[in-house]
């Protein structure tokens, strides 16, 4: 009986030295960088698989910031149902791209070794395989400040997505290309385009023969001829994510019917994202009674990228827009509740769930508004939680439409990555707390 207990004592003391051990190989694993292989080399002892203690925070990513899958999750789906069934996820669909490539989206991330080509850096990559380039650097044992890794060098990725290569390719430049038109039309840059053909000055002349590095999905997109219901360019294509990316290819929100740009200059956006919006402005006029005319504000400018005090709107996914007056209300009149129409911005929201809406920022006291408005329209039960965060608090992460503080007077808007938009991820990369948020 003594054996039984002594042996039952001992296997105790086992176990908890094997969950101290665990918890140990944890915060090494954490630490990232070499202290992994020891984490490893402790994980073999214990005859456990690393795997089955991988920690939450992945190696190399900052303090508060999360492992990224930019392709297989979304921080801020905007209905009930898919917080749990993943239809926010970015979708690929090569018969909208007009291509034959394909872009692997796998049930769980798989390591992949990806070869580093001419100008890549560490964020285009990481975007492109839908994780973050913190992740990439902890995998690759490189240090924070590293943009760029030499040419050819073999970089180890856990991807959420695996696209096709970029191909290089040659072009024979015609007459009247500039370096602009020839690298949209291959979905590059110019400053990329130039550098490809160092010392690039005469090169544009008509015969010379350029190097191009392309997306082959991005190419066979642009170059395929335009469905007849396209009107908006093709080309525009968000890289990165709404607080840490850039615009390739920006296309101009062109004036319309029923609106008014308030800021033309920074009104680019995603070829997806244009297109959404006009479908949403095009669907609010013909449905809602409002007679007057929505002030759209910035959206991004030509390039994406930083813009203004915003943290957001870098890749011409996101967009402001003023909420609508009443009949009557002067346009540049302080916007108080009382002079807005509610039932023409409930009207509105509307419109916007019928397309590829990720999700829409609202002060939480004025959904209060909002959800008066729509129960005056006749809205059921399950639309207005589908559709608001309103009553159930402001920070549940619910319905269509969130809280943000700094928004009582504007909608801000944001539209989900483009089915050809291989870098393009859906959810923010900076700070964990905010993922998502507007941050202006």
């Amino acid at each position: 009986m003594e054996r039984s207990i002594r042996e039952v004592r001992d296997a105790s003391r086992a176990d908890l030295t094997i969950q101290q051990a665990r918890s140990s190989v944890i915060l090494v694993s954490m630490a990232g960088g070499w202290l992994v292989t020891l984490a490893t080399l402790v994980a073999s002892a214990l005859g456990v698989p690393l795997e089955e203690i991988e920690p939450p925070v992945p190696q190399g990513a900052p303090p508060g910031q999360p492992a990224f899958d930019g392709s297989v999750a979304d921080l801020s789906v905007p209905t009930e149902e898919s917080e749990d069934d993943d239809a926010g996820a970015w979708r690929f669909d090569p018969a909208r791209c007009d291509t034959q490539y394909e872009v692997e989206v796998p049930p769980r991330r798989r390591w992949v070794r990806h070869r580093v080509q001419s100008r890549e850096t560490i964020p285009d990559i990481a975007f492109r395989h839908g994780v973050a380039p913190w992740e990439v650097r902890g995998w690759n044992v490189l240090g924070d400040e590293v943009n760029r890794v030499r040419r050819g060098a073999r970089l180890k990725i856990k991807a959420a997505r695996i696209p096709p290569p970029r191909e290089k390719i040659e072009y024979e430049v015609q007459e009247g290309d500039t370096w602009g038109s020839v690298a949209h039309a291959f979905g590059a840059t110019a400053p990329d385009l130039r550098a490809y053909n160092y010392p690039y000055r005469g090169k544009m002349d008509p015969g010379t023969v350029l190097k191009v590095h392309a997306d082959p999905i991005l190419r066979d997109w642009i170059a395929a001829s335009p469905g007849a219901d396209e009107v908006v360019p093709r080309g525009g294509v968000g890289v990165g994510s709404p607080d840490m990316g850039s615009l390739l290819g920006g296309v101009h929100i062109p004036e319309g019917e029923g609106y008014w740009l308030r800021l033309p200059r920074s009104a680019y956006g995603t070829t997806h994202a244009v297109t959404e919006l006009l479908t949403a402005l095009s669907d609010f006029r013909d449905k809602a009674s409002w007679p007057g005319t929505l002030a759209i504000g910035a959206m991004s400018g030509p390039r994406g990228g930083p813009l203004g005090h915003h943290k957001s709107h870098q890749t011409g996914r996101d967009i402001d827009i003023r909420l609508p007056r009443r009949d009557g209300v002067s346009r540049y009149a302080e916007l108080k509740v009382r002079r807005v129409d509610w039932a023409a911005a409930w009207a509105f929201v509307q419109a916007l769930s019928l397309v590829d809406t990720q999700v829409i920022f609202l002060d939480y006291k004025r959904q209060k508004y909002l959800y008066r408005a729509a129960k005056a329209a006749g809205a059921d039960e399950g639309t207005l939680k589908s559709m608001l965060q309103y009553p159930r608090g402001a920070y549940v992460r619910r319905g269509l439409v969130r809280h943000y503080p700094g928004h009582e007077k504007h909608f801000h808007v944001r539209f989900g990555c483009g089915p050809c938009e291989v870098s393009c991820t859906t959810a923010a990369l900076t700070d964990a707390a905010k993922a998502n948020a507007p941050s202006d």
